[in-house]
């Protein structure tokens, strides 16, 4: 679940009527959703946009499944890494108990 549209690849508008419940129980309506390219060789497909988060929120279930990669955490940080050739291809950092995606070009 991503709160701005900005890194879209392509963007499908929801009607208002859908909602998703978040974590402190609120409800939001769920904007829309789009494929989003984490880096060259990661993308992650039909993300939720959901305007009213403050941050982004990964599901590491779907980035395994969906994107054929592994998460390996360690106390300080956590490596994305392409099942196939265990090469790394992103790096989080942890920061008072979650996991931060830091910002990348490519």
């Amino acid at each position: 679940m991503i709160h701005s549209s900005q890194k879209f690849v392509s963007y499908t508008p929801f009607s208002s009527n859908r909602k998703i419940t978040i974590a402190d129980g609120s409800v939001s309506t769920v904007a829309g959703q789009s494929d989003i390219a984490i880096n060259k060789t990661l993308t992650l497909s039909n993300v939720l946009h959901i305007p009213k988060l403050f941050t982004n929120i990964l599901s590491i279930q779907k980035i395994t499944k969906g994107s054929n990669c592994s998460v390996v955490f360690y106390p300080n940080r956590c490596v994305f890494q392409k099942q196939s050739t265990r090469r790394i291809i992103r790096h989080s950092k942890e920061v008072n108990g979650l996991y931060y995606l830091e910002e990348s070009s490519g």
